[in-house]
């Protein structure tokens, strides 16, 4: 018993002990439904949001809307906070869930910590515990995904978010280019010079305006239809835009009700018995549908 010497000191890593890798296998599990109520709160956000652009843009409306900057910087920040939410954990549950198999396949290499094998640990130095190993996983996931996209063309892929943000812009001055950015095609086929308010086919103020995913470039629905008449619903024609080389068609349309909202309120603006004709007229007509 004199020879006997016990060195009490832990090692630097201790292995996770059974019981504790079934716990996380269990919290592991958990994330989905954590995802599931930011996503519902991404929705109710955003179902407001489009409840309030729609209002703006109502037929109801006979005047130009007195919008509440307060209530739409509101709706901005808290969804982009919600997406930015729901964009972090699913790295985390990403990390956590290669952690879960890692942690397994230790724990059937690594005996429990006993005072038998203590120097057995000790000889393993400063290795990571796995909870360092998680969030070192987590870090690492999350810079590449930011090399592959920033949180801006993360938020701008919610079109109820960029929806909202334009719409500051045009009724502050519908005639003022959108903010650039870089990352967001809708932004960039617009910015740099003014908003065109009227259709570059007929010249006049868009009526139903619709947008095309090609170029980027708004037409008034009529007279894009005029135009491709006659092509098939894929082939299309050369964008009728000047210098540009896109081919569209039918399928590449969308309606785009924030520059409808833009020469509505331009015209409107100019006053006269003949600008609220053509503000009544341009307005009813708006498709005030999201993407």
């Amino acid at each position: 018993m004199a020879n006997l010497h016990i060195n009490a000191n832990l090692p630097s890593y201790i292995p996770l002990h059974h019981e504790l890798v079934r716990e996380f296998e269990t919290a592991d599990s958990n994330h989905s439904s954590v995802l599931q109520e930011v996503q519902n709160a991404i929705d109710d956000v955003s179902a407001q949001g489009k409840a309030y652009i729609d209002f703006v843009l109502s037929d109801d409306n006979r005047a130009p809307v007195q919008v509440n900057q307060d209530t739409l910087n509101t709706l901005l920040t808290t969804l982009r906070q919600h997406i930015v939410s729901k964009y972090e954990l699913e790295c985390w549950k990403q990390s956590a869930h290669q952690a879960r198999a890692r942690i397994r396949n230790q724990q059937r290499n690594e005996p429990e910590l006993t005072v038998e094998t203590m120097d057995l640990y000790r000889e393993y130095g400063e290795k990571r515990q796995f909870a360092d190993e998680i969030i070192h996983d987590y870090q690492d996931d999350k810079e590449l995904k930011q090399q592959e996209r920033t949180m801006d063309q993360v938020v701008n892929t919610y079109d109820t978010y960029v929806q909202l943000r334009n719409l500051v812009y045009i009724l502050q001055d519908p005639s003022n280019p959108l903010p650039t950015d870089a990352d967001n095609e809708d932004d960039v086929a617009v910015a740099g010079g003014k908003i065109s308010l009227r259709d570059p086919l007929s010249l006049d103020y868009y009526e139903e305006p619709v947008i095309s995913r090609k170029c980027m470039h708004v037409f008034s629905r009529a007279t894009i239809h005029q135009y491709l008449a006659g092509s098939s619903g894929r082939s299309g024609k050369n964008c009728p835009v000047d210098g540009c080389e896109a081919t569209i068609s039918f399928n590449d349309l969308k309606p785009d009700s924030i520059h409808g909202r833009s020469a509505c309120k331009s015209v409107h603006g100019n006053g006269g018995a003949g600008s609220q004709r053509k503000y009544r007229n341009g307005y009813k007509n708006i498709d005030s549908n999201f993407r």
